[in-house]
């Protein structure tokens, strides 16, 4: 796994500079009382999917494009205390059922007019889940649904398409995958509220896959999350300090037009991940 993997090779150059420069949070599941009712080799995961109060925590957060009336769960709420911390810059989630990273928007406020919501951050979602992708073996080209370039937009709506091509008596038939909105996602939580660069990292066809196939899955996802972790070093950051020295707290950060505006944490340090290039910032005292 790989906790074991960093905590192992503390001698290896590249786990000893991710150690050295990046805070490394790991969550092992947001759903502890789903694990337990889950069941082994169940490919579909409905059993497991919700808490002990039958609520999925991955429709829990509030939600940038609908009115919040939503229950929220402990489970919930632990998660988005954490987050105020302000430490976060880079975050992913991950599920089961699909070969695919999945980036924000998740959800959009018109479903008859979006196909394509995208962040004001789209480049760098796009280039980060490419990224990801890129180092998997068979992500790019997964079993279970075609994305290309093995990524998706969340709020991309795509019909579920079957064509059939004859040649010399065959039947060639070929799926187009099919993504769906997600209201009250972490992954757009995370980033509307406290613009944490977050996906949500789709890492297999079946949900709870047998245990024999669990090496294969580590070995197929560890050069991506090795370079995604390294991902968090890229960009820009830093402290603000007023005139006598002292840090600036909860400040906001502007980088040009693009939103959301986030704050420095309780050090005053900010952290931005952003592609090579020219940016103007500005910081603003909430008055």
């Amino acid at each position: 796994s790989l906790i074991d993997h960093l905590l192992r090779n503390q001698s290896d150059p590249e786990v000893a500079y991710l150690l050295a420069n990046t805070r490394i949070h790991i969550m092992p599941t947001l759903n502890p009382d789903g694990f337990e009712k889950a069941q082994l080799n169940d490919c579909d995961g409905l059993t497991g999917r919700y808490n002990a109060n039958n609520f999925d925590l991955n429709r829990n957060f509030p939600d940038l494009f609908e009115n919040n009336t939503r229950q929220i769960q402990p489970e919930t709420r632990a998660v988005m205390d954490w987050l105020e911390s302000g430490y976060f810059s880079l975050s992913a989630n991950f599920h089961g059922g699909a070969l695919v990273v999945n980036y924000p928007y998740d959800n959009y406020r018109n479903p008859d007019l979006a196909k394509y919501n995208p962040t004001s951050d789209d480049d760098v979602f796009r280039s980060i889940a490419m990224n990801y992708s890129y180092y998997h073996p068979t992500m790019r080209n997964s079993p279970c649904g075609f994305f290309k370039d093995g990524i998706t937009n969340g709020g991309k709506q795509e019909k579920q398409k079957l064509y059939s091509f004859l040649k010399t008596f065959l039947t060639m038939y070929v799926l187009i995958a099919e993504w769906y909105p997600v209201s009250g996602g972490m992954q757009d939580y995370n980033y509307w509220k406290h613009g944490i660069v977050e996906v949500t990292i789709e890492v297999s066809c079946c949900k709870y896959p047998p245990v024999n196939q669990l090496q294969s899955y580590w070995l197929d996802n560890k050069r991506s999350l090795l370079n995604y972790l390294k991902l968090a070093n890229t960009g820009v950051r830093g402290v603000v300090r007023f005139q006598n020295g002292a840090r600036a707290n909860y400040v906001t950060i502007k980088i040009d037009q693009r939103q959301p505006y986030f704050k420095t944490n309780v050090d005053g340090e900010f952290y931005r991940i952003l592609l090579p290039g020219k940016y103007s910032l500005t910081v603003a005292l909430d008055c």
